[in-house]
């Protein structure tokens, strides 16, 4: 575990009381790879800077018999979304206005004939 390169985490976890949110609170706190731990009872949300992969986040969390599922990551170090999130928001524009443009023009070729 590189505690050099931390991510930022956000889960989606069944709690339904503050007893959950001490449950998972707890788990993740005692854990020396997990610097930071914000839990939302309202929102059902859990937020976690680690150093840890996200599996071993949400196995830490399940183990307090609470179902969790990962919403979304990004790195720490800018507070900004990583270089991967990135490349698929560009990569999704680009392949969406191709997508337009074929489409596009397949309905003006209708009117062409």
């Amino acid at each position: 575990m590189d505690t050099n390169r931390t991510a930022k985490l956000e889960f989606a976890v069944q709690m339904s009381c503050d007893s959950c949110v001490n449950a998972v609170k707890g788990v993740l706190e005692r854990d020396p790879g997990v610097q930071s731990v914000h839990v939302d009872l309202a929102k059902e949300q859990v937020l976690v800077e680690t150093a840890l992969t996200s599996l071993q986040v949400q196995s830490l969390i399940e183990s307090t018999g609470r179902r969790a599922v990962l919403k979304g990551m990004g790195g720490s170090e800018t507070g900004e979304t990583s270089d991967a999130v990135k490349m698929l928001f560009i990569i999704n524009f680009y392949l969406f206005h191709i997508l337009k443009l074929i489409y596009l023009c397949s309905f003006a070729s209708n009117f062409i004939y």
